[in-house]
Formats: structure tokens, C-alpha cells, sequence
């Protein structure tokens, strides 16, 4: 039986909490377009230390745009500068530094790919 994205989410977590680093797992966003308040979601990935998001993936066979888009929008929303992908996939363990769309910090670099 396959492991989900949720239970290798919480092998992180005992991770992060046995080195004592601070985070929060799926995070509320404020949701706002133009100003006006839309309401509020859930984010499934978790926030380090307030700094930056991590989402989680499992058993996959690579990390996708949609991914990508998935973690650039929870990014926006919560106001975070950057995150990291961890696909911790069928054959191999795959990462990819991600940026929210209008970020400063988006060149044409080389993504940061696990081997």
C-alpha cells in the first residue's frame, strides 16, 4: 500500500520538530483579488519558521507544472518570498526552488533538481 503525500507530510514534520525548528503545517491564507476579501484557505503544504513554504509530494513520477502553479499561488497568498517542492517520488527523491510569479528573484537560473 502506497504512502500519500500526507503521511510523508507528517515524516517531515517529526523531522522538523525533533530539530526543533519552528513551522506550521497547512496554513490559512487570506484570499484577496484587487483589495476585496474573498475568504480564506487551507494550504496544503506547511510554512518554515514563517520564512518559507514546503510542499510536500509523494510517490510521483516528477514534479509538474501544476506543482509548480500549486505552490506559486500558496505563496501569494501567504506572503511568502520562496519556497522548495520535495518529491520524495516512485524512483527517485526530486526538489525544485520555486518563486511566486512577480518575484523579484525570477531569472533564468537552473532549477535545483535532486538526483
Amino acid at each position: 500500500r502506497f504512502l500519500r503525500d500526507a503521511t510523508y507530510r507528517g515524516l517531515v514534520a517529526a523531522d522538523l520538530r525533533a530539530d526543533d525548528i519552528g513551522f506550521t503545517d497547512q496554513p490559512t491564507a487570506t484570499i484577496r483579488i484587487a483589495g476585496l476579501l474573498l475568504g480564506e484557505a487551507r494550504c496544503h503544504c506547511m510554512v518554515v519558521e514563517g520564512k518559507a513554504a514546503l510542499l510536500v509530494l509523494a510517490l510521483r513520477n516528477q514534479i509538474t507544472t501544476t506543482d509548480r502553479a500549486i505552490l506559486q499561488t500558496y505563496l501569494k497568498h501567504l506572503g511568502l518570498p520562496w519556497g522548495l517542492i520535495a518529491n520524495f517520488g516512485k524512483t527517485r527523491f526530486e526538489t525544485l526552488f520555486v518563486c511566486p510569479p512577480s518575484s523579484p528573484h525570477l531569472r533564468s537560473s537552473p532549477n535545483l533538481r535532486g538526483a
